[in-house]
């Protein structure tokens, strides 16, 4: 069971660290036009997502149900919180996270300031370091 719960974690980490390659390539363009923060945008959602996506499986492992609702996103990183999965600083910066993907699912690409979405892309490596270390790397789900 375990050894299978890591390789689902591992599929995630594998991916996340594909796209953080990706978006850092779109990062170092000359110039980023709206093609260029569609892209990053992308490359940001599937980022946060693959975090959401191992904090779903660690919540698994342990029993912990997170019922499919409006709020199921908020609710993975408030009861990774709660159980002390994640700290406070980090439920902090992945709150910052699942704010854009709210827009971005719901939003429109066109839309996006660019300051703010860089701000964001040059910060998820760091983010998903201290996720990595502190939570992914720990192996105690």
């Amino acid at each position: 069971m375990v050894e299978n719960l890591r390789d689902k974690i591992n599929y995630d980490v594998e991916n996340i660290e594909e796209t953080i390659t990706e978006l850092n390539k779109a990062l170092s363009r000359p110039t980023i036009e709206n093609i260029e923060l569609a892209a990053i945008s992308t490359y940001i959602h599937n980022i946060y997502k693959g975090i959401e996506n191992i904090l779903a499986i660690i919540l698994k492992h342990r029993n912990i149900v997170i019922v499919k609702s409006d709020s199921w996103h908020k609710n993975i990183v408030n009861k990774a919180l709660e159980i002390k999965i994640i700290s406070n600083e980090l439920s902090l910066e992945l709150k910052k996270y699942l704010s854009f993907r709210h827009y971005f699912v719901h939003g429109y690409s066109v839309k996006l300031r660019q300051e703010d979405l860089l701000h964001l892309a040059k910060n998820i490596e760091s983010v998903w370091n201290n996720f990595k270390q502190t939570t992914v790397n720990l192996g105690d789900f």
